[in-house]
């Protein structure tokens, strides 16, 4: 029995030549988002990064909300 769980899915379907989808990784400690990115291209090179962010907002990030909501964001907001 293999058991393959939907996250693992998602990301193997993304690195597929055959599908354009990109990522967007949010969530968790500073730097967690950005290293799991750096992660998953060495180990699937056809996968693309749309970008990450640690997850934090408070009511100065409003654009950074936004940039997440539209998947406007292409760079890293880990700072």
């Amino acid at each position: 029995m293999i058991k393959i769980n939907a996250i693992t899915a998602i990301i193997k379907d993304s690195a597929s030549a055959k599908k354009r989808y990109s990522l967007y990784l949010l969530g968790s400690y500073p730097g967690v988002a950005s290293e799991a990115a750096l992660n998953l291209t060495k180990k699937y090179p056809g996968i693309k990064i749309a970008g990450t962010h640690h997850g934090y907002f408070g009511y100065e990030d409003y654009q950074n909300c936004e940039d997440v909501k539209n998947g406007n964001n292409n760079k890293n907001k880990e700072e």
